[in-house]
């Protein structure tokens, strides 16, 4: 992951003379109607609930609960939420994870399944279940970097947005995505079970979640490519991999949205924002004994290592930092609204004592170890936690005991 970060501190310093593509951005005003023609219920836009304090946004947030209230029936066939964090190459954790709990025969199938970044290029397949581990285990222990981007002279980038171009990447999504993996996620969607995708819209600067269900119902002509080209700006690292313009309608009128990597905004998320499955259950005069399992592609522990006084280390472990520290940020906003909802909190994350180093941005050597690490830690059930690993029961009593 640093060298990906690295990447990007190198993007950001070329691209400063770098000449802008003529755009049509959605105003700021029409924000909270900009939408997906012929796809209403496509995605939820946190730019259109937080932007506009108003009596539509308030329906908004009525609206999630509602749509959520409908999931009741299904979640007590399916009681059981995976939610999968960014991480690059590190998304072979998860890929080996599932991989072993498929095999230890006890993997269920989850009612949500949510993805940011490379976390979105997992979640569709193990929506779809252990039918398609092997899809996960070729492309997380056999990909390269070259199979994964077009790395452009220093030339191109200073008229381009990025270092490296995804049409390999693109390719790769297409060969899997097609009418008849659309067909299989309507399907299951029509069951009751959900699967959502988490991107960064970059002109409002919020959190967008794309209902991946809806969008292969929806039989559009556009529905394929939307699916692929969600899939596709989830992982879209800035300055890395260009940004994904996305097609929207408001009022009428046609504009463009710049949509990156749903991790700029959060590194996981386990269900829509605005929904309260407490409150939800209790309304409804339910209490279903849901069980969250979050996968998080990195470590969260900090690591001891001196730092080279040289420019490209201090960049590279500072953005990881930042990065950690999102993403932990984002586990503990997790494990607190699943133990306020009531929710079994399930927790795995890459071990501490995992020290091999990538020798490229993916490298499959590295992967593939990374995926045997976390095969063999689901086919032992050695897997989760039952908390954030700094949520030390016996830390917490030494430090607060007038808390207890």
């Amino acid at each position: 992951m640093r060298r990906i970060v690295l990447m990007a501190a190198l993007a950001a310093l070329l691209q400063a003379c770098a000449s802008s593509i003529e755009r049509h951005p959605v105003p700021a005003e029409e924000l909270v109607d900009a939408g997906i023609p012929g796809i209403p219920e496509a995605r939820i836009t946190l730019s259109a609930i937080t932007v506009h304090s108003d009596q539509a946004s308030i329906d908004r947030i009525r609206n999630i609960h509602e749509k959520a209230s409908l999931l009741l029936d299904s979640a007590a066939r399916y009681p059981d939420l995976l939610a999968i964090s960014g991480g690059g190459a590190e998304g072979a954790f998860t890929a080996g994870l599932l991989n072993g709990w498929s095999e230890a025969g006890d993997r269920p199938q989850f009612q949500i399944v949510s993805g940011v970044s490379t976390g979105a290029l997992i979640a569709p397949f193990a929506f779809l279940g252990p039918d398609y581990d092997d899809v996960l285990k070729t492309l997380y222990t056999t990909s390269n970097t070259q199979s994964i981007m077009d790395r452009l002279g220093i030339f191109s980038i200073r008229k381009n947005s990025a270092l490296a171009d995804t049409a390999p990447l693109r390719e790769i999504i297409a060969a899997s995505v097609d009418d008849a993996f659309l067909a299989r996620i309507a399907a299951e969607h029509d069951k009751g079970r959900r699967l959502i995708i988490g991107t960064t819209n970059l002109d409002s600067q919020t959190p967008v979640i794309w209902n991946m269900g809806a969008i292969a119902k929806s039989k559009e002509p556009i529905a394929e490519q939307l699916f692929q080209d969600v899939m596709l700006a989830s992982a879209s690292i800035p300055g890395v991999f260009p940004p994904v313009i996305i097609d929207v309608e408001a009022n009428g009128r046609r504009y463009d949205e710049m949509h990156v990597d749903g991790g700029v905004s959060k590194q996981l998320f386990a269900y829509p924002p605005g929904m309260n499955m407490a409150a939800i259950q209790k309304q409804h005069g339910v209490d279903l004994d849901l069980d969250l399992y979050l996968i998080r592609n990195s470590k969260v522990l900090p690591e001891h290592r001196p730092v080279e006084m040289k420019l490209t280390n201090i960049a590279a472990v500072s953005g990881s930092m930042l990065i950690r520290s999102q993403g932990n940020s984002n586990i503990v906003e997790t494990y607190e609204a699943a133990e306020r909802d009531g929710i079994n909190f399930y927790l795995a994350y890459i071990p501490p004592d995992f020290d091999e180093e990538a020798g490229e941005a993916f490298d499959p050597v590295y992967m593939k170890k990374l995926y045997e690490l976390a095969y063999e830690l689901a086919i032992n059930g050695n897997a989760w936690t039952r908390q954030p690993p700094w949520f030390n029961e016996a830390i917490r009593k030494s430090l607060f005991p007038e808390a207890d």
